[in-house]
């Protein structure tokens, strides 16, 4: 896999010398609120995590062991009795040490690196405004793209991070992102054709206000700030509030729940900011039916991040039944689930819900849509500093590489990975260059040809130059291409390669940068040679 170096970048907490600022976020994780426990209770059947799910907090559901880990207040504790349902009290909570959550940015630090990053790359950045919370908080994304290269119809990735107030680690591996992407234009062969050729915008917070509540004393608040008549945990949970197939299974009507799903479908403003913002990206590409299936050339590409169990989840979540593009939606969130690391599966197939943001971006409008549930049991909700590069890193190759299919990602993710493009200047005298690179398929496949352009990617009309098999024979799922390149010219070039398996699926693009010295920039053509 295509591994960027995200771990010095994050580990220094700084870019082109733009310090991220961060701010200790105290609390005791084990009793913020009184009457409220972590259980696990035992359950016997689908029908009963159904029951649980329409109710209840859950954290962690474990199939192989019939049980699931939920925070619940007294009256749900006392209904789980009452029910039968086997209960057990963690007794053994989390404690908290000042010094390891000294990485977590508070919401005001978000808006500030936000402005940082917009001041320092002016060419590369947008700040959009798209809503405000309940509290008067501002809803911003960041659009990255680089505005001097002007091409019609640039794909479009949503990078959705924080619904859930007390999910930390998800808004950090946004700006991350951010950071990843600014700091790689210009160094990066592929940060800098994405910036040039797609549109990355990163919603960091959808629900500041939540995480405005958790800030200095952690109180695992998850809802919005909504005042709905509930004395104490009141507010909506924004990833049950959709306007697609809302109030289903998985969501509660009762206001202090704490997946309550709001007064009626999209009642809430960060919702409604949210879907506006969406389909302002987005041409709606499925049918109204609910059987209706999205295009194979579909664009765009949406992820929201959430925390935790190590998992890549996408469309159904609101019924059993396999979405129409379920098998696009699988391939392309076992290809995210290779750079991450997690385990890919439909929603329902964790627990069901209902008024989810990935039901409605794909219900509504077709793209491909995506969950992430970052970090292990282990990390929780805050995890500690020391594992703060080791669950951002990996989510941050997954969703580079969301962001080089967005442009048709039930194609592409179809295809061959183009891996490690190399590029080996020869001398001054025979002006030749020879790129390497390998190319790998699924082990259902074979790969049976590859390309490489120069300059022009295929997309916009660029011309391909044939790549070779360096063992002389496409004849496996993995495979090293060659090919040397006549120069003609000076300066600096992108060169793009990519891999076609033998079921006629192009994958996306890999590239690398190509220096000719010289103080010259002249066009210049290419041949490959075997």
């Amino acid at each position: 896999m295509r591994r960027m170096r995200v771990s010095v970048i994050i580990a220094a907490l700084a870019l082109c010398g733009l310090a991220l600022t961060v701010r200790w976020l105290a609390g005791d994780e084990a009793q913020a609120q009184p009457g409220w426990q972590i259980v696990y209770i035992t359950y016997h059947d689908r029908t009963d995590l159904e029951q649980l799910a329409a109710r209840l907090d859950i954290w962690e559901v474990h199939p192989e062991a019939d049980f699931v880990v939920a925070r619940v207040s007294a009256a749900e504790y006392d209904w789980l009795l009452s029910q039968g349902y086997p209960v057990t009290v963690n007794s053994s909570p989390r404690a908290f040490s000042p010094a390891d959550y000294e990485c977590y940015r508070t919401v005001n630090q978000h808006y500030a690196d936000q402005d940082a990053f917009a001041s320092a790359y002016p060419a590369l950045t947008q700040i959009i405004t798209i809503g405000a919370s309940y509290e008067g908080r501002p809803l911003r994304v960041i659009q990255l793209t680089n505005k001097n290269h002007a091409v019609p119809d640039k794909p479009r990735f949503f990078l959705i991070a924080n619904v859930h107030g007390r999910e930390f680690i998800t808004p950090e591996a946004a700006l991350q992102f951010v950071a990843l992407l600014l700091n790689g234009y210009g160094h990066d062969a592929d940060a800098t054709w994405l910036l040039d050729w797609h549109e990355i915008h990163v919603l960091v917070s959808a629900n500041p206000d939540g995480h405005a509540r958790n800030e200095g004393t952690y109180t695992w608040w998850r809802k919005n700030a909504h005042q709905n008549g509930c004395p104490s945990t009141y507010g909506t949970d924004l990833n049950r509030n959709h306007d697609f197939q809302w109030g289903g299974v998985g969501s509660s009507s009762d206001t202090c729940s704490e997946i309550y799903r709001g007064l009626s479908p999209a009642s809430d403003w960060e919702t409604q900011a949210i879907q506006n913002y969406t389909v302002g990206l987005f041409p709606d590409q499925r049918g109204s039916l609910i059987t209706d299936t999205a295009p194979m050339t579909t664009t765009g590409v949406l992820i929201s991040l959430h925390s935790y169990s190590n998992l890549v989840l996408w469309p159904w979540g609101f019924t059993y039944t396999p979405s129409p593009n379920d098998l696009q939606l699988e391939q392309l969130g076992r290809k995210l689930a290779s750079y991450n690391g997690y385990t890919p599966r439909a929603a329902y197939g964790l627990y069901p819900t209902s008024g989810t943001t990935d039901d409605w971006s794909y219900g509504a409008l077709g793209i491909a849509s995506y969950t992430f549930e970052m970090g292990t049991a282990a990390d929780g909700f805050l995890p500690s500093c020391i594992r703060y590069n080791a669950i951002i890193s990996p989510n941050l190759d997954a969703l580079f590489y969301a962001a080089r299919v967005a442009r048709a990602p039930y194609q592409l993710s179809a295809g061959p990975d183009a891996l490690t493009p190399t590029i080996t200047l020869d001398g001054a005298i025979t002006r030749t260059a020879r790129l390497t690179a390998t190319i790998v398929t699924t082990a259902s496949q074979v790969i049976s040809a590859a390309e490489i352009y120069a300059n022009t990617p295929p997309w916009a009309g660029g011309a391909p130059i044939i790549a070779f098999p360096a063992d002389g024979a496409f004849d496996s799922s993995v495979e090293t291409i060659t090919a040397t390149l006549s120069v003609s010219g000076y300066g600096r070039h992108l060169i793009f390669a990519r891999g076609q398996d033998t079921a006629d699926n192009w994958g996306p693009v890999s590239a690398a940068f190509l220096d000719v010295p010289w103080p010259h920039n002249y066009y210049f053509p290419m041949v490959a040679h075997q």
